[in-house]
């Protein structure tokens, strides 16, 4: 077995015992440990690996027959080493290994040096062997530094201790040797045992000097080290490295102990948490001597020495539960952000924070209205399921036993807040449940121009209280009548006044021949120019809102919050025919953006595998460590399966004003395909359409191209969806007032 092999090991070996560790309490009950959530470590129930180390970079050093110092030496790089110097008469300079210390050498690093071009060689002695096993040999230059190194553990696993290291120069030469970053790896030097220390039986871990016990750890959130120190007789230098791979050991702390009538055991506390989430080697060593003193010219001998590590344990401060945030932009298009279009910069600060996100570039909404796709979103349930949009405005309701996202945050113990200005997005509707606070002061003033009272409303209450929390924020601004304040109003338009005033003359309506419907211009049809200046107002309202929402997320404490940015639905420009949404299934109404900003967890990244707005809800309680096993959506941060379809409904509820007339729909996304289907079809069409997802303007049909592929998902709208004009719960009409703000707001006549 080689020695990467017994580190592999080793690490599954510690990662056994983490999974099956248990503690006791004082009354000897068996409880969790808490390694168990990362807080606490007991090193002595772990294994470790002791060590013993040669050369200038440790402080402990051993005696070299038939060699003297000659100083310290400058060598490449500009180091600096003691050397030793050999007599040629000599033969070879011998490194003994103190009893305590024998063991397999782990790493060899040694330079040497003669005046002469020849062959130097580096030996091991074990016990019973007549001669050194030649274990590394090169050819020095006249003059120069030679550096012979060598990690043996990961290729040599020796059958005996090592006594010794011989160190042989050419033939005939005269040399300078200096050791560094030598290491022993030893058996017996360091071990548990239980002793009598005033009086009170320790748990601790007895090391002897010239040696270091290594353990090898993940260091937990805010990790500190306890321990206690103490000697059995005379005197001891400990000292504790932190050995992160990255360079030099970090000195974390040292002590020099004394037994005497002052007591024996002291306690220490070293503060780790500067390498807190990281895997580090932390060396408890006793040395024989203070660092200050030269290596090689001691004459104590390290075996003499010993102390105790009192039961060394970490504590990590378990991190805080992370707080979400929920974004959502009503009517906001996907391909409305500058990030997927090169002729607008319409959402330059939403475009430069998804770059730190994980962004879902085929996200689809449930629903091409807000009703019954918020539903989705903060239930993670699809609108057959949880309710809304079932039947008219103001008369589906959630089903019995329907449990949104923010109860089950509320349960956790989060506070939990809402910010909504979209008036069908409140707690008349039935969305105010588990919040503690479903701010609709929005409501009370004219809802255009709200991404700033939003966000205000917002940041009012991420100051009233602590973490962690849980805040949905719904900004209505991009809905029509897309009436951005300046310097938004026309930064995407031509303020041609003729047309200016044509476009504004009355309420945009669904269908192209009844775009407004204020008695005035009902048969008006409007031609490029009006549309392109409608789509100008529109991305203005855009630029507004993304403006807004830059404020909110620079006020978040994005070290500790999970954002979520999506939109409940898009917008259609004579896409397909019609204006506004409601009304279809295809891209520009359900194709919406999200993008998920997840603090310290992964890079960002894109992914390009269909997902639902039905995800989001477990994701986020999953992002936190809370249980959605109960719902139908998968958790976004594991690992996608391309084989479920993403599925959508339209109910085409009649009396819903600008929804009216036009039938239920249903769409089935899989396979890189979506099928929209038409289940009261204008009479001589199949109401079957189908596309490639790389045809995201949705142009050309596929359906007579593909039969087998149609009746697959068919099949699946079959059995996975329902379509009903059925209320889903008995609910009372809205009152007089409400149903005036619904006609203000477009979703009623």
């Amino acid at each position: 077995m080689t020695g990467t092999s017994i580190r592999a090991l080793q690490a599954g070996f510690l990662a056994l015992l983490l999974s099956a560790q248990v503690a006791c309490d004082q009354a000897g009950k068996p409880v969790a440990d808490p390694i168990l959530a990362g807080r606490r470590i007991d090193l002595l129930r772990h294994p470790w690996r002791t060590q013993a180390a040669l050369g200038d970079t440790a402080t402990t050093s051993w005696a070299l027959s038939n060699a003297r110092a000659v100083g310290l030496q400058e060598f490449d790089q500009g180091q600096i080493r003691r050397a030793l110097a050999l007599d040629p008469d000599q033969g070879y300079w011998t490194i003994p290994l103190p009893k305590a210390a024998q063991g397999s050498v782990e790493s060899l690093n040694v330079r040497v040096r003669s005046a002469g071009e020849g062959l130097w060689q580096i030996g091991l002695t074990a016990p019973g062997q007549p001669t050194a096993i030649t274990s590394l040999a090169a050819v020095a230059q006249p003059g120069e530094w030679l550096n012979l190194a060598a990690d043996l553990g990961r290729d040599v696993v020796w059958t005996h201790p090592i006594e010794s290291i011989e160190v042989f120069p050419p033939t005939g030469e005269a040399g300078e040797v200096a050791l560094a970053s030598t290491r022993v790896t030893t058996n017996a030097s360091a071990r548990a045992r239980t002793v009598e220390v005033d009086a009170r039986t320790r748990r601790v871990l007895e090391v002897r000097a010239g040696v270091s016990a290594v353990w090898r750890v993940e260091l937990p959130s805010g990790a500190r080290l306890s321990f206690g120190t103490g000697v059995p007789r005379q005197s001891a230098f400990m000292a504790l490295d932190v050995d992160d791979g990255h360079g030099t050991p970090t000195r974390a702390w040292q002590r020099y102990v004394v037994a005497g009538p002052s007591g024996p055991w002291r306690t220490a506390s070293v503060d780790l948490s500067a390498w807190s989430g990281q895997t580090v080697d932390l060396r408890f060593a006793v040395e024989a001597q203070p660092p200050r003193t030269a290596p090689f010219e001691s004459r104590i001998e390290p075996s003499d020495q010993v102390a105790w590590f009192g039961a060394p344990r970490i504590d990590g401060v378990e991190p805080p539960a992370p707080n979400v945030v929920v974004l959502v932009v009503d009517t906001l298009r996907r391909d409305a952000l500058g990030r997927y279009r090169r002729d607008r910069a319409t959402s330059p600060h939403l475009d430069e924070f998804f770059r730190r996100c994980t962004v879902f570039e085929r996200a689809f909404a449930t629903a091409p209205w807000t009703h019954p796709s918020t539903g989705s979103l903060l239930t993670g349930l699809l609108p057959a399921d949880h309710g809304l949009g079932t039947a008219t405005l103001g008369l589906s309701r959630f089903r019995p036993g329907i449990r949104l996202i923010a109860e089950r945050f509320k349960d956790a113990g989060y506070r939990t807040g809402a910010v909504s200005n979209n008036l069908i997005v409140s707690p008349d509707e039935g969305f105010a449940r588990g919040f503690d606070c479903f701010d609709t002061r929005t409501f009370d003033v004219p809802q255009v121009y709200g991404a700033r009272r939003v966000t205000t409303y917002a940041r009012e209450w991420l100051n009233e209280g602590d973490a962690p929390f849980f805040l949905y924020v719904h900004y209505f601004d991009p809905h029509d009548r897309y009436q951005a304040p300046p310097p938004h109003t026309h930064r995407f338009v031509d303020t041609d006044p003729a047309v200016e005033s044509t476009i504004l003359a009355g309420r945009v309506n669904p269908t192209r021949k009844r775009m407004f419907d204020d008695g005035v211009r009902t048969d008006f049809t409007p031609d490029q120019r009006d549309m392109d200046h409608l789509r100008g107002l529109y991305d203005g309202e855009v630029a507004y809102t993304d403006l807004w929402i830059a404020r909110l997320i620079d006020s978040l404490p994005l070290e500790n919050t999970v954002v979520v940015v999506t939109s409940d639905h898009g917008e259609e420009f004579l896409d397909h025919g019609y204006l506004k949404h409601g009304q279809g299934l295809y891209n520009e109404l359900i194709h919406v953006p999200l993008a998920m900003y997840l603090p310290d967890r992964s890079k960002p990244r894109t992914v390009v595998s269909p997902v639902s707005l039905i995800d989001v809800a477990p994701t986020v309680l999953g992002a936190v460590g809370l249980d959605h096993g109960d719902l139908p959506g998968r958790n976004l941060l594991q690992p996608i399966d391309d084989e479920r379809p993403v599925l959508a409904v339209s109910y085409g509820s009649e009396g819903s004003g600008g929804f009216a007339g036009h039938g239920p729909k249903q769409a089935v996304i899989l396979g890189g395909f979506k099928l929209i289907r038409t289940l009261d079809p204008v009479p001589g069409t199949t109401g079957l359409e189908l596309f490639a997802l790389s045809d995201s303007l949705e142009v050309q049909d596929l359906s007579d191209l593909q039969p087998d592929r149609v009746a697959r998902l068919v099949a699946i709208a079959d059995s996975a969806l329902v379509t009903t004009t059925t209320p889903a719960t008995t609910a009372t009409r809205l009152s007089p007032a409400a149903q005036e703000k619904l006609k203000a707001l477009g979703y009623a006549n």
